[in-house]
């Protein structure tokens, strides 16, 4: 399957913040990707691209707040 170069010009909102996980989220990604995806490559890049941009576009680990009602707010 040939997926075509994609290019935009520079307007992006948000900034490359850390790449640090960057690759073993990519990974993990790619792997949950190709069980969810019956080993389609292509589907399973996705998910690990997708996992990968979580973690380059937030400063520092994950944050998790607990609300008093007991709910779960990552990053917030």
């Amino acid at each position: 399957e040939w997926l075509p170069p994609y290019w935009t010009p520079d307007k992006a909102t948000q900034m490359v913040k850390n790449t640090t996980g960057a690759g073993n989220s990519f990974l993990g990604g790619l792997c949950a990707g190709l069980y969810l995806a019956r080993d389609n490559v292509f589907r399973a890049a996705r998910y690990g691209s997708v996992s990968a941009l979580f973690i380059i576009q937030q400063a520092g680990l994950p944050l998790l707040d607990i609300s008093e009602t007991g709910e779960e707010y990552w990053n917030r």
